[in-house]
């Protein structure tokens, strides 16, 4: 006796479902939107402004720089202090 072999449209259709869910698992999520909690506050209500001394800048580095700016230096300051550690 021959061995069955299933028909090659099955086995075409397994392939495919076997390639795409292989190729699905190197798909990344869907960025989600970003926080607008920052660009909603003030400056000098960011997090990280404490009781005693309110937004903490003795060198006077953010007067004359806008909002996005400051931002910048702040996720900078983050990161290189999540380096750091």
């Amino acid at each position: 006796q021959k061995p069955q072999h299933p028909p090659p449209a099955i086995m075409q259709l397994i392939s495919i479902l076997a390639c795409s869910t292989t190729v699905a698992a190197f798909v990344g999520p869907t960025p989600a939107a970003a926080p607008s909690a920052l660009k909603a506050a003030p400056v000098t209500e960011w997090a990280g402004a404490t009781a005693p001394f309110g937004f903490f800048d003795p060198l006077g580095l953010s007067k004359d720089i806008d909002a996005g700016r400051l931002a910048f230096y702040r996720e900078a300051e983050i990161k290189h202090g999540r380096v750091a550690m």
